[in-house]
């Protein structure tokens, strides 16, 4: 896929639903609503260097072979795979190219309205107010999908926010810390579980 392409854009939400229709299938998600959820967000992403809608394109397929050839999507529910597909495409949805910092130190209105709640992931904020924005008109809304529950809706909302949230870098090294302990927690379980049947005879 060539970026600079006249029809690489088509190409590119055609590859995202072919990905995201794996899990979303089960679910009755009609492709009609897939793609006019797919072309809206592709509007939404401005022609920056990096956080571009081709990034987003780049970040939902690296999801997709972490979930597949990574094996995954065994641990996850359909559900947690669908979730982690679409928050890769609206992860950064209107990223302007600046970061954080930026918007607080010159005082935008972003940025006022973000530490006015508290919270400093001035752009994780309007990339989830974007993506709901989206979700909020019928055309697009690939949660409306018949076999998806109420509660399955809320937990895909709930668990987009927070993931897009984590994407603020200034959390990476917090995040990243938490999974390795989490890791070496469950390494250190799977040892002593061995280590126990061993002695079961």
């Amino acid at each position: 896929l060539q970026e600079g392409s006249e029809d690489a854009p088509d190409i590119a939400v055609g590859i995202l639903a072919a990905l995201i229709m794996v899990y979303g299938e089960a679910f009755g998600l009609d492709e009609r609503t897939l793609f006019s959820f797919l072309v809206a967000c592709r509007s939404r992403y401005r022609a920056v260097p990096y956080h571009n809608f081709f990034h987003a394109v780049d970040a939902t397929q690296t999801t997709f072979v972490l979930l597949t050839i990574g094996g995954i999507d065994q641990i996850l529910e359909p559900i947690e795979c669908l979730t982690m597909l679409l928050v890769a495409v609206v992860h950064d949805l209107d990223h302007m190219g600046l970061n954080n910092s930026f918007y607080l130190k010159t005082d935008s209105p972003l940025g006022i309205l973000s530490s006015s709640t508290g919270n400093q992931s001035v752009m994780e904020i309007h990339h989830c107010n974007e993506a709901m924005a989206i979700l909020d008109v019928t055309e697009n809304d690939v949660l409306s999908a018949p076999l998806i529950t109420a509660e399955q809706r809320k937990f895909v909302l709930s668990s987009l926010f927070k993931c897009v949230l984590a994407t603020d870098m200034a959390k990476h090294a917090q995040i990243s810390s938490s999974v390795k302990q989490l890791a070496a927690d469950r390494n250190a379980a799977v040892v002593a579980a061995d280590d126990t049947t061993m002695f079961d005879d």
